[in-house]
């Protein structure tokens, strides 16, 4: 603030409106602290004389100083705003991938299961077949062995079936 008013040095007091509008979100202050800047510099020029003659003057003093105030504020705004945004849109790349991943996972299950109930009706009935045929072999064979054997062969081929129920559950 001296530095504004007395000197005329101008580059560290908008140095420092730069990084206040780079830091801060709260608008009354960025908006408050401009326009002390702006008035400390409108006051600080040396013709104080023309202060006090020409009010005009001294009012578009003000509102050129306070434009000049506001640029360094709205470029520090503009590079803070570019930098969340860029943050934003990691996240938003990261979301995206982990969403892709997740429909991979889901298409892959979908056809995992898919297979699974193909497997299981080629398989089922196939087996279903086999269990009907030595069902049959069982009821008209007249040798005990053949029907021990078909009787064998049904309940290998009904288990089969159970078991194919049950991995398709699983799977």
């Amino acid at each position: 603030a001296p530095s504004m008013m007395m000197s005329g040095v101008f580059a560290p007091p908008m140095f420092a409106l730069y990084s206040l509008g780079r830091q801060s979100r709260n608008r009354k202050l960025l908006l408050v602290v401009g326009l002390a800047a702006a008035a400390m510099i409108a006051i600080g020029l040396p013709d104080i004389d023309a202060l006090f003659h020409l009010p005009q003057w001294f009012a578009t003093n003000l509102l050129y100083q306070a434009f000049l105030a506001a640029l360094p504020i709205l470029l520090g705004q503009l590079v803070q705003t570019r930098a969340d945004l860029s943050e934003r849109i990691v996240e938003i790349e990261a979301a995206k991938r982990h969403e892709q991943e997740l429909y991979a996972q889901t298409m892959l299950a979908r056809a995992r299961s898919e297979l699974a109930r193909e497997m299981h009706d080629v398989v089922s009935h196939q087996v279903s077949l086999i269990a009907v045929q030595a069902s049959a072999l069982r009821l008209t064979a007249t040798a005990p062995r053949i029907r021990d054997t078909a009787e064998v062969i049904w309940q290998l081929s009904s288990a089969t079936l159970e078991e194919l129920r049950s991995m398709v559950m699983l799977l």
